[in-house]
């Protein structure tokens, strides 16, 4: 059949020829066919889409997990391969682990401050720093906080990006220590941590990319990056804090995400692992309260509770690190001043 239906057409198509060739011979253009028209039509809106879409650019990602991820090399650290996660054998009975957040940090800033501050945590035996973000906007400044915390650091460093961090310069500047022979890893791809009895899991970046200081360089997470978060945290019974730049929505005054002019600016994207019930509690940076408490004790039951850590900003009013520990079911923090 398909046969016939070529030669009944062949006729029409050497009329078609003749009559181009004949309009050429006379010196006339030919008449456009259907197909040559939509074939300009088509290859004009290719290449307009190909040079727009070879100008869009989007945030990085950086809250997907690693499928080929391994464990690293890093002295005190074990790898648990069924849950992927690092395990940190802590110095003492209880876990204790400390944050930091809004260094802001620039080329000419003070890094003294945090040097005196990791001498801090070194009295303290801390088991872990977790870096929550805000260091700054450049891979050289970035690199100069994380030296300072990590250089001669007893414990170990899990630094994630916020809002303000390039995310290949922070990567890049995670890895320059690390050749260096600090004890310092990328929290965005090492995203579950055991000391102990208690678990930190972490939630780089912020779920708006419209409020990336780094904007297209910057750390993104997605509906469906909390949805895989929440999946992997049903695994363990262990209390599970929950380590993240930007806090979760929140209600009434004593709300840890209060903005200016008491506006509840917490993440809406984030109210899945709040609302999972295994999470115990939250700690994020982003958000400052005005007259924070010094210190206190919570239970890990649900709801969760919420602390800010603080900014270690030169700039802050009272520049701090959060230092907390758990033993059992109660979880202890104080602020440790930053100067």
């Amino acid at each position: 059949m398909r046969h016939v239906a070529t030669t009944r057409a062949l006729p029409r198509v050497v009329v078609s020829v003749l009559l181009l060739v004949s309009l050429a011979a006379c010196g006339e253009e030919p008449q456009p066919t259907d197909g040559q028209v939509e074939g300009k039509r088509m290859g004009g809106g290719l290449a307009q889409h190909i040079s727009t879409s070879a100008a869009w650019t989007a945030p990085y990602r950086c809250s997907r997990f690693s499928t080929n991820i391994a464990g690293p090399n890093v002295e005190g650290v074990t790898w648990n391969s069924a849950t992927k996660g690092l395990q940190v054998q802590p110095f003492g009975p209880s876990a204790k682990f400390a944050t930091i957040a809004d260094a802001r940090a620039e080329g000419s800033t003070d890094i003294g401050p945090l040097e005196r501050l990791r001498d801090s945590l070194n009295e303290q035996h801390v088991d872990v720093l977790v870096t929550l973000g805000g260091l700054g906007t450049d891979g050289a400044s970035i690199e100069r906080v994380l030296a300072a915390l990590t250089t001669g650091a007893d414990y170990l460093v899990l630094a994630m990006p916020g809002d303000r961090e390039s995310f290949p310069a922070h990567r890049l500047a995670v890895a320059s220590l690390a050749k260096r022979g600090m004890r310092i890893l990328d929290a965005s791809r090492y995203r579950l941590t055991q000391i102990g009895g208690l678990r930190l899991v972490t939630m780089p970046g912020i779920s708006k990319a419209s409020h990336l200081i780094a904007g297209d360089d910057g750390c993104l997470h997605t509906d469906a990056d909390v949805k895989d978060l929440r999946s992997s945290l049903a695994q363990s019974s262990a209390p599970t804090i929950l380590l993240s730049y930007a806090p979760w929505r929140q209600q009434g005054e004593s709300a840890t995400d209060l903005g200016i002019g008491g506006v509840h600016t917490g993440e809406i994207a984030l109210t899945p692992l709040r609302d999972s019930g295994a999470v115990s509690a939250l700690i994020h940076g982003m958000l400052t309260s005005e007259g924070q408490v010094e210190s206190g004790n919570i239970r890990l039951v649900q709801p969760p509770s919420s602390i800010s850590s603080g900014s270690v900003s030169v700039d802050a009013p009272e520049p701090s690190a959060l230092l907390l520990s758990v033993a059992g079911a109660k979880l202890s923090w104080k602020r440790l001043p930053v100067h």
